[in-house]
């Protein structure tokens, strides 16, 4: 193994959880997550209208971004109707509006 893969695989093992008590806590905000396609009745005219036009993920975090009704947006940014982007993931990203997150699949186009 490359020393540029081993220390790339130790990198990721480090940020892993290990203990039951972590990975608890991870399946717990894993749990608090709902998935806008299978809510859609609960925030019909709640969720304002989202157009995911462009979705860009990298492993550095730094270099994520998405275009969220023509607004180019990172991790923790919000768009101008307040729906803030908590998570950039490769194939969904994960906002929160008025407490509570919600994941939507890459390039979605959410009406409201």
């Amino acid at each position: 193994m490359s020393p540029e893969l081993a220390s790339q695989v130790s990198s990721i093992l480090k940020e892993s959880p290990t203990t039951p008590e972590e990975v608890s806590e991870q399946e717990k905000q894993d749990q608090a997550i709902k998935d806008l396609e299978t809510h859609t009745d609960e925030y019909h005219g709640k969720l304002p209208p989202l157009n995911l036009q462009t979705h860009m993920y990298a492993s550095n975090p730094t270099h994520r971004w998405v275009k969220i009704n023509g607004q180019e947006l990172q991790e923790g940014s919000a768009t101008d109707s307040g729906v803030k982007l908590m998570q950039i993931a490769p194939r969904y990203v994960v906002i929160e509006y008025q407490g509570e997150k919600l994941k939507l699949p890459a390039l979605y186009d959410w009406a409201g």
